[in-house]
């Protein structure tokens, strides 16, 4: 599938980690961080079936990136803000990065927006 088709596709999360999302925006006073996750909430499609979201960035699980800006990867694990620890390469899903990755796919190109600037990384492998 060629990365113009891959953005085609709607961000797809497990009905667990859909859950643990909306919990922990509703657990959140408003901010510019709340903003982000509910309009990503409200792009991503939910599911049972563990098949569709193999290849989807998700909750408790590995992602290895390339960073366009310092082109090299980077490997983290994707996590609820109380168990982030960078030392670690523990990543909150409530930082720019994990909001604009959770749900989508390997091969995709993603960019966010920090300090000003955006940031683009393609999604390499996820696990």
């Amino acid at each position: 599938m060629k990365n113009k088709e891959l953005n085609t596709i709607k961000p797809q999360v497990s009905n667990h980690d859909f859950e643990t999302l909306s919990g922990l925006l509703n657990g959140l006073t408003p901010s510019e961080t709340t903003e982000l996750l509910s309009k990503k909430i409200k792009t991503l499609t939910r599911t049972n079936d563990t098949e569709s979201v193999a290849d989807c960035v998700k909750l408790n699980g590995t992602v290895k990136l390339l960073d366009h800006h310092t082109n090299r990867p980077m490997e983290f694990l994707l996590v609820v803000p109380g168990a982030a620890n960078i030392k670690e390469r523990k990543i909150s899903v409530l930082t720019p990065i994990g909001i604009a990755l959770i749900g989508q796919r390997k091969g995709e190109q993603v960019i966010w927006s920090i300090g000003g600037g955006k940031r683009e990384v393609t999604i390499l492998e996820v696990g």
